[in-house]
Parts: C-alpha cells; sequence; structure tokens
C-alpha cells in the first residue's frame, strides 16, 4: 500500500462517519511534507487525528461531535484530579476547544519533518 492509501486507511478506520474530499486531504498532507522527509517518517503521519481536525476545521457537525465525545468528555475528570473546581474546569475546556479548534488548528503543522517554512 502506498503511502496516501495508508493515511486514508488509518483515518476511516479512526473516523467511519466523517467523510472529507480524499484527494484534498492527501493534498494537503503532501503540501506540508518537506521535500526531504524519509518514507519511514511519511508512513508514521498520524492521519487519523490530521483527518478529524480537518473536519473540525472545516465544521463538520459530526467530527466536532466526535472531538468533545472522544477528547473533551475524557478530559474533565482528569481536569478534576487536579483540584480544579467545576468551572476551572469548564473554562480550561473552552480554552482548548478556543486553541485547538479556532485559532487556525491546521496552522500548528506549518511542515510536517525537515525544516519549518519560514
Amino acid at each position: 500500500m502506498d503511502v496516501a492509501g495508508q493515511w486514508l486507511a488509518e483515518a476511516h478506520a479512526a473516523w467511519p462517519e466523517l467523510a472529507l474530499d480524499e484527494a484534498a486531504f492527501v493534498a494537503d498532507i503532501m503540501s506540508r511534507l518537506a521535500p526531504e522527509v524519509p518514507i519511514e517518517q511519511a508512513r508514521a503521519i498520524h492521519a487519523a487525528d490530521l483527518w478529524i481536525a480537518t473536519a473540525c476545521a472545516a465544521g463538520d457537525p459530526v467530527a466536532l461531535a466526535r472531538f468533545e465525545e472522544r477528547y473533551m468528555v475524557t478530559l474533565g475528570p482528569i481536569l478534576a484530579s487536579t483540584g480544579l473546581a467545576p468551572d476551572e474546569i469548564d473554562e480550561v475546556k473552552q480554552e482548548l476547544r478556543r486553541k485547538i479548534l479556532v485559532d487556525n488548528p491546521l496552522a500548528a503543522y506549518p511542515r510536517l519533518g525537515g525544516r519549518h517554512a519560514t
């Protein structure tokens, strides 16, 4: 299986209910890869994470719901174990949502592997 096929297989296995333009998704990842990235490093990309991030960035309501279910629900008890009050937990979770979903979520990965773009 080629690298793009592997990325798509992983993304679909993790998030079968999310539909994205596969060609655009692969092209986006490829555009962020440094030219000198070895094939092993390209295969190690967490395509499933990028798939849900891309769907969330596009405002897909199913992706946003799955993000809440997978990540934010489990975060509450973890934060509670640190002694934070419920309103503080809500505030931390809201700040994370803002940073992850609103503040250009894919900009954190301008280049994958090699040197970052300048």
